[in-house]
């Protein structure tokens, strides 16, 4: 596993850890909806606008950002 992806895991661990007070479990989303009371998935809708804000931030072009959320969406649709 490539050292950045690690460590984004193990900060998307501590953000569940700190929201829901205690660490995720087997059956727990990685990506979950942050403003939820319990754990569940973040919506597609909110997780393209948090990429876009992402991609915005690093100075990434909207061309260039959609074809790159098109390259690694997970259902091509």
């Amino acid at each position: 596993m490539m050292p950045e992806i690690r460590d984004a895991l193990l900060r998307q661990r501590e953000r569940f850890r700190a929201k829901f007070g205690r660490g995720p479990g087997p059956s727990d989303p990685v990506l979950f909806d942050p403003d939820a009371d319990t754990p569940v998935p973040i919506s597609r809708e909110r997780l393209d606008a948090e990429i876009d804000e992402t991609l915005r931030k690093a100075g990434i072009d909207p061309v260039t950002g959609a074809a790159l959320k098109r390259l690694f969406r997970a259902d091509p649709g």
